[in-house]
C-alpha cells in the first residue's frame, strides 16, 4: 500500500522590515596595512606607527612640525612630533578609550591621509 504525498501548506506572514545595511568599517589589521602601505613604520611593542621626514632647511621643518600639531590637535588624534634639526619624527598613537589604547580605526587612517595630501 502506498502512503499518500504530503504536501506542506505555505502561509503568507507579515512583510518584515530589514535594519539597513550599515557601512564596512576597516578592521584594525586592514588600517595597519594600508598605514605600512603608504610608509608609515610599525612598532608593536608600543602600539604607534612612525615616519621621519627630512627637509632642505631647519626652518621648513619646524613649519611642518607646527602643521601636524596643530592638524592633530583639531583632530583629536593624539602624535608625537619630534624636531631635530631638518629632520622630523611623527609618531602615530592609536586613540584611547578609558585610558587604554583602543584598536586603530578610520580615524587614524584619514588622519594619515591627510598628512600625505
Amino acid at each position: 500500500m502506498s502512503q499518500p504525498v504530503v504536501t506542506p501548506t505555505v502561509q503568507a506572514g507579515s512583510a518584515r522590515i530589514r535594519r539597513p545595511i550599515r557601512p564596512l568599517k576597516l578592521k584594525s589589521e586592514r588600517v595597519q596595512e594600508e598605514l605600512a602601505a603608504m610608509g608609515w613604520q610599525p612598532d608593536p611593542n608600543v602600539r604607534t606607527f612612525g615616519r621621519m621626514l627630512k627637509f632642505p632647511a631647519s626652518s621648513v621643518a619646524g613649519s611642518y612640525a607646527a602643521f601636524v600639531a596643530e592638524l592633530a590637535g583639531k583632530a583629536g588624534q593624539p602624535v608625537s612630533v619630534t624636531l631635530a634639526g631638518k629632520q622630523v619624527t611623527v609618531t602615530l598613537l592609536s586613540r584611547s578609550r578609558k585610558g587604554r589604547p583602543s584598536r586603530w580605526s578610520n580615524a587614524v587612517l584619514d588622519f594619515a591621509k591627510r598628512l600625505a595630501a
